[in-house]
């Protein structure tokens, strides 16, 4: 391997490492504190009367704030392979940022400051994803971001009525037991409500825009609570479906299993149960009417996404980004009573435009007849598997061999035990012979050494006699949760 091809690889192990850390739950959920207690910030900053070491204090606070929100912005763009989805995905928070940059006092844009509240709308959605939120699960999203857009035009008003309005009232005028902050806030809410500004009209200018906003989000509101109350019932479906071809299209190097069976279930908890595997998203493309059930203490549901749709449709295809995808699994769909051989054609008519949609992607595919391998073999299925043919023969060695079973349900799971392995050859057994790699493999690691893969996986040798290891050759071993090598 050459120095530039190392510091590729460790290029983009680093990029991985600083998405998989842009997109943990406990980051967003720092960054969702972040943007409330910068709300709160300009709410205390405009309606106290701050001294200059106050001010001085709250400039240095602004730059850290500003700072770090730049920061996790830009390094999710770094992360991102297509610029332009990002810009796509993350617009709304950028310009939420750039509201963050304060004008001088008494600016309408210090009070503009407030509208980084709808940085919350993004990191929900990421949030979504990591965590199942009741919010996320039970509600539109649209109802919570026209909420944040109320609660905004409501500061916003606030601090503005009493900025520009309560500032300049004589105290003789103003008989009443409240704060001038919390007038400003009731006189807002109220004039959202009813719908007209409930106190005298405003002198100033930013005074006068502010009651247009405020009454016309008032008439917005009600609009908009009497529309969507009668619809929430029936767009509740659509729009879940749509946040969830949103997630699947963000998906990278996941699993993506066409068709359902029994075995279905199995392949899920597996890959589930391998603890070496990073990337456990799996999307399911089958004619079902809600998504499997699993094993919760193995399965993690909220990383398991289901299309109801037809599996051979291209279309459906592209919903699951099989595109990006690492793993394509295709099985045997008995659903809808299809004859054995409309199953193994829809198979193989999927499996063969898969790898035409992503030539890189490894693709494994369940045929019930043998007699339609060469199909799969000719469009460059990576592996095939013919369910029935497998379990006769380890009925045949079972029964041929007694106490055999135990020893393939310990190598077949992930779930305890020792299991099969397929790894680069370390560097420590290049150049070695096969016998000689066994025992320094067994010495430093406690694996098994069984086989070897050469040439890309075109051609795999089990205990060869003598045979020497190269930089470029796969292992096949047997050992216990062995992790990333």
């Amino acid at each position: 391997m050459t120095t530039q091809s190392k510091i590729l690889m460790n290029y983009e192990r680093l990029k991985k490492k600083c998405k998989t850390i842009v997109n943990n739950k406990w980051v967003n959920l720092f960054i969702a504190f972040l943007i409330v207690f910068s709300i709160f910030l300009v709410i205390y900053e405009e309606t106290s009367k701050l001294t200059s070491n106050q001010e001085s204090v709250f400039d240095w606070i602004w730059y850290a704030l500003i700072f770090i929100f730049v920061f996790e912005l830009s390094v999710r763009c770094w992360t991102y392979s297509d610029k332009k989805q990002f810009f796509k995905d993350y617009w709304i928070d950028i310009v939420a940022v750039i509201f963050l940059f304060r004008g001088g006092k008494g600016s309408i844009l210090r009070s503009l400051r407030l509208l980084s509240l709808i940085r919350i709308a993004g990191i929900g959605t990421i949030l979504s994803r990591r965590i199942q939120f009741a919010f996320a699960t039970k509600a539109n999203m649209k109802y919570g971001i026209f909420l944040l857009i109320v609660i905004i035009i409501v500061l916003i008003s606030t601090v503005t009525y009493h900025n520009y309005e309560l500032n300049n009232i004589s105290n003789k005028l103003v008989k009443v037991k409240q704060s001038k902050p919390m007038r400003a806030f009731w006189v807002s809410l109220y004039s959202l409500i009813v719908g007209e500004y409930v106190t005298d009209f405003p002198q100033s200018l930013p005074g006068k825009i502010i009651v247009i906003l405020v009454m016309f989000t008032g008439m917005s509101l009600f609009a908009l609570l009497t529309g969507t109350v009668s619809a929430v019932m029936i767009n509740q479906l659509q729009n879940s479906e749509r946040r969830t071809l949103k997630m699947i299209k963000l998906f990278e190097n996941h699993v993506v299993i066409c068709g359902w069976n029994t075995l279905g279930s199995i392949i899920v908890e597996e890959y589930h149960s391998d603890e070496s595997e990073e990337n456990d998203y799996i999307v399911i493309v089958a004619e079902m009417d809600k998504k499997p059930e699993f094993d919760s203490k193995i399965v993690m549901s909220d990383k398991v996404f289901l299309i109801n749709e037809d599996f051979t449709s291209i279309e459906s295809l592209k919903k699951a980004n099989v595109e990006k995808a690492s793993t394509a699994i295709i099985l045997a769909d008995y659903s809808c009573g299809r004859k054995n051989e409309d199953i193994d054609a829809r198979t193989v008519l999927t499996a063969l435009t898969i790898e035409k949609m992503n030539p890189e992607i490894y693709t494994c595919a369940e045929l019930i007849h043998r007699s339609n391998m060469q199909h799969l073999q000719m469009g460059g299925v990576d592996d095939i598997i013919i369910s029935k043919v497998y379990a006769g023969r380890l009925l045949a060695l079972s029964a041929l061999n007694s106490g055999l079973t135990s020893v393939f349900n310990e190598l077949l799971t992930y779930g305890y035990g020792n299991q099969f392995y397929k790894i680069p050859a370390p560097v420590e057994i290049h150049g070695q012979q096969f016998s000689k790699a066994m025992n320094i493999l067994k010495e430093k690691h406690n694996w098994i050494l069984i086989g070897v893969e050469q040439n890309d996986g075109k051609k795999t040798i089990m205990n060869p006699e003598n045979y020497l290891f190269r930089e470029d050759d796969n292992i096949i071993l047997i050992g216990s949760r062995i992790g990333k090598v």
